[in-house]
Order: C-alpha cells, then structure tokens, then sequence
C-alpha cells in the first residue's frame, strides 16, 4: 500500500513540476517576446 502511495505522490509532483516549468516557460516567453505595438 505505501508502494502504491508513493507512486501516486511521486506522479503529482512530477505533473506539477512539469506544469510549473511550462508556465515559468511560458512567462519568459511573454517577457522577452519584442512588442508587436
């Protein structure tokens, strides 16, 4: 059962990070994009 557990939580924080690392991606992209105006 705590195998089992652990597994799940390890999954979590791996989709979480990996979401978190998107947005911060993402939030640099906005940041360096030039202006279109």
């Amino acid at each position: 059962m705590w195998q089992k557990l652990k597994t799940v939580a390890c999954d979590d924080v791996l989709r979480f990070s990996r979401h978190m690392q998107l947005t911060i991606c993402l939030a640099h992209f906005h940041e360096f994009q030039p202006t279109a105006d």
